[in-house]
């Protein structure tokens, strides 16, 4: 679960129409993908060290397990 910024210009449904959910968390807004990345490979980061700041932002064990 990642915290996101606010809905500007409808961008919570352009993640929920690409299968995100967005749920409050602490009263923020936060997003989590139930969707497999097209980056991972085996269970592996192929662009590991270029992902971009969602994906650094995002701690997930699995994928740090994967470097």
């Amino acid at each position: 679960m990642v915290e996101i910024g606010p809905d500007v210009a409808g961008y919570w449904d352009w993640l929920r129409w690409h299968g995100a959910t967005i749920t409050l968390h602490e009263g923020k807004p936060h997003v989590r993908f139930e969707i497999p990345c097209q980056k991972l490979v085996k269970g592996k980061c192929t662009v590991y060290e270029e992902r971009p700041p969602l994906c650094k932002a995002y701690l997930c064990d699995r994928a740090r397990r994967h470097q």
